[in-house]
């Protein structure tokens, strides 16, 4: 699959997208526009996820008092080589392994 993951935080507010929120997710191939593939604040990366695992980190807060984007986050700062999350955006799609981005998955407070 591949994941658009945003990169730097939209807005201040709990309800913007935050950096590590995966914000789409679509099969292997997808035709992404050229406004995803040169936006500064996101990057594409290519990993072998489950839908399982894909589901999880498009999914909102269960409670309706918690008005955040997404229940889980990447931390960037897990994943190898975090140089290619921040900056100007040097490459298309980034390919990493599930294991990369299962050990940086984190269930936000």
């Amino acid at each position: 699959m591949e994941a658009l993951i945003r990169v730097v935080d939209k807005g201040p507010d709990e309800d913007h997208s935050k950096a590590g929120d995966v914000i789409a997710v679509c099969p292997d191939g997808w035709q992404w526009s050229a406004a995803e593939l040169a936006n500064p604040d996101w990057r594409i990366i290519r990993v072998p996820i489950l839908q399982a695992q894909a589901d999880a980190f498009l999914s909102r807060a269960n409670n309706p008092l918690v008005k955040r984007r997404r229940e889980w986050t990447i931390d960037l700062s897990r994943l190898p080589n975090p140089a290619r999350f921040t900056g100007t955006r040097s490459q298309g799609i980034i390919t990493m392994t599930r294991a990369q981005v299962v050990a940086a998955a984190v269930k936000k407070p």
